[in-house]
């Protein structure tokens, strides 16, 4: 099923590609892609080099708005992927602490509304709000927490990295600093440093707003 890939030798990649190309279809049933993550799951150790192109469309798929069951499935397939794939772990941790500042489109949740539109209600989710797609995120990460003792070395540097710039506006600011705050009370190997670097951040929006103009 995954064999191909654009660095490989072993003939026509057109079927890899296809697969790579659905993982990036607004237009395709979320069943479908629920059934792709579930075969995956069960070929992660075959995910090799020349497979990194399907790696990054499911890890940048629109999974946190999408129904509860793909979800779940999406959760399944990193957490078995990251097993046996560590050499990934930066590439889901960048995505997750991006995921937690407060710059999701509104073209991700009319993804999910034309999803919703074409399924049943008992296969919808029809309440995907900001605090779920922070809930889901949330639960993802503790689930790696779980699987990774090390992950907190790695995930650190990125959070720092994705704090808003101090000219952002507040809620920019607050929203992810809620989102931080969270990790640090089920993450406690980095709640000194969470805390840091919050205070570290507050103090130079106060001399920013101090600053005579």
């Amino acid at each position: 099923m995954i064999e191909g890939g654009a660095d490989s030798d072993q003939g026509n990649s057109e079927p890899f590609d296809e697969l790579v190309a659905q993982f990036s279809d607004s237009q395709i049933n979320t069943a479908q892609w629920r059934l792709w993550l579930n075969s995956l799951s069960h070929v992660v150790s075959r995910l090799e080099r020349m497979h990194a192109s399907l790696v990054h469309a499911v890890v940048n798929m629109p999974w946190v708005t999408l129904d509860n069951a793909t979800v779940k499935s999406y959760i399944i397939f990193i957490g078995s992927l990251l097993s046996a794939r560590p050499e990934y772990l930066s590439l889901v941790l960048s995505k997750l602490a991006q995921g937690f500042t407060y710059r999701m489109s509104i073209a991700c949740f009319t993804i999910v509304a034309e999803f919703c539109a074409e399924m049943t209600p008992s296969q919808s989710d029809t309440s995907v709000t900001r605090r779920v797609v922070y809930d889901r995120q949330h639960h993802l990460l503790r689930h790696l927490l779980i699987l990774i003792p090390t992950l907190p070395s790695t995930l650190q540097p990125l959070l720092v990295r994705n704090f808003p710039h101090k000219r952002q506006n507040q809620i920019a600011q607050t929203t992810y600093i809620r989102n931080l705050l969270r990790i640090g009370a089920y993450c406690p190997e980095l709640a000194d440093r969470i805390l840091a670097t919050i205070i570290d951040r507050a103090i130079q929006i106060d001399v920013r707003h101090k600053r005579p103009s």
